[in-house]
């Protein structure tokens, strides 16, 4: 299933994704990433209109169900 989201997303999407999933917030994101908070924002619309979905929850269970975060 892991993989099946490496297949959809660009692997930047990828990193957002995950870190994204475990509530941390667009700043630090983009402190982290070393990219602009807007990029985040981007990236963010992205991947939730990838996956179908439209609140950080719903990226938070997709991502234990893929197994990318292990809660």
């Amino acid at each position: 299933m892991y993989q099946d989201l490496l297949d959809i997303f660009s692997s930047r999407e990828f990193e957002v994704f995950a870190v994204l999933a475990e509530g941390v917030s667009v700043k630090d994101i983009s402190s982290l990433l070393n990219l602009r908070p807007k990029t985040v924002w981007v990236h963010r619309m992205h991947i939730m209109k990838k996956l179908g979905v439209y609140n950080l929850s719903a990226i938070t269970c997709l991502t234990v169900r893929h197994e990318v975060i292990v809660v």
